[in-house]
């Protein structure tokens, strides 16, 4: 049996679609929508040992990194492999840890090399390397808002935690302060790095790992507003995070089982924001988690809290969001042979839901 590794996704076959009708869960969690299960065709030489991170494309492509395959796989809108970038290595176009990625423009993707620090560039049609770029906390999440492409991307060194790349720029620009309580705690910054953004107009909302705290800036970084995210059933932060995780006799379990994770934060069309939610766990030599969809209203005063998402729970999902459209990566195991990776396409709606009130942090 091919081995899970402690991170993600890997196999199968085919393609299942569903049209069956949202469904209200039970209390005040958002709609679920199940539009489509994609199943990965993935034979041996493209084994996806630990994925990493998700892009959809344009064309219903879907990209997958994988951060021990060092390597980038492209999969068809049917779920088979039609192009590999990058492999394992130092120089151009190599990888030591292929990371997190982004779609520049709409021929180039950009995939992180956590170990160099560095965005490498990628020909979408060929393949063919393309050039690099440097990062200083290379980013978690990625935002489009017209000429600027915004990532989250947690720098301890420079204190920040979203950096920008405008049209043409060949470097990125740092800002957005991290919050106070990332630079006082190293395992904190540690166990939970990343930060989380999504770009209207002129604004950024900006949400970090290990908090329940989302930041409205202003496009040049002035604090415009704060607010907390209300729990209802996954785990939340708790409010003595700090005390908690200095107490250095917790292993590493404890410490990821604290809280819970903001893993995707991104804004739908309506205006409407949606967020997704880890509550992570380790099982034996595995990471796996339960996954839970919250909705903002576009003005951030009232949120659609909690509901759960049905992934297997056999390793940690990857996520990512598209034309208002939620993709969850998810791993089964299915026997003792065989492990089947799959997408699943997910439609959200709060628009019928008892809205919870969210409190100005303070």
């Amino acid at each position: 049996m091919r081995k899970i590794s402690s991170l993600v996704a890997v196999a199968v076959f085919g393609a299942t679609c569903t049209n069956a009708a949202p469904t209200l869960p039970p209390g005040a969690g958002p709609a679920v929508q199940t539009y489509r299960v994609l199943r990965l065709l993935e034979p041996d030489s493209l084994y996806l040992t630990r994925p990493s991170a998700m892009v959809r494309g344009r064309h219903g492509e879907t990209y997958v990194s994988d951060v021990v395959g060092n390597r980038v796989v492209t999969y068809d809108d049917n779920g088979r492999p039609v192009r590999v970038f990058g492999r394992p290595g130092g120089g151009p176009g190599e990888f030591r840890q292929a990371s997190t990625m982004f779609l520049r423009d709409d021929s180039t993707l950009a995939v992180a090399d956590l170990s160099r620090a560095i965005f490498q560039l990628f020909d979408l049609r060929t393949g063919d390397f393309r050039g690099s770029l440097s990062c200083e906390g290379i980013g978690s999440s990625v935002s489009y808002q017209d000429s600027v492409i915004w990532l989250g991307a947690m720098s301890l060194g420079r204190k920040t935690s979203v950096a920008a790349l405008r049209a043409g720029a060949d470097s990125l620009e740092y800002l957005i302060p991290l919050p106070p309580e990332y630079l006082r705690m190293p395992w904190l910054a540690g166990t939970f790095p990343g930060s989380r953004v999504a770009a209207w107009r002129d604004t950024l909302l900006v949400g970090m790992t290990a908090s329940d705290v989302l930041r409205v800036f202003s496009a040049d970084g002035r604090l415009v507003d704060s607010v907390v995210v209300p729990v209802r059933i996954r785990r939340g932060v708790p409010p003595d995070i700090e005390r908690q995780f200095e107490r250095h006799h917790r292993t590493q379990r404890d410490w990821v089982r604290l809280t819970s994770a903001l893993l995707g934060l991104f804004r739908q069309s309506n205006g409407a924001f949606v967020l997704v939610h880890a509550d992570y766990d380790i099982v034996g030599p595995l990471t796996t988690a339960d996954l839970f969809v919250t909705t903002l209203t576009p003005d951030r005063q009232h949120a659609c809290v909690d509901t759960q998402l049905p992934v297997s729970g056999d390793a940690a999902p990857l996520v990512t969001f598209r034309a208002d459209t939620l993709y969850v990566m998810d791993r089964q195991v299915v026997s003792d042979t065989a492990v089947e990776t799959r997408i699943t396409a997910y439609g959200i709606d709060g628009s019928r839901c008892r809205l919870a009130k969210l409190h100005e942090h303070r």
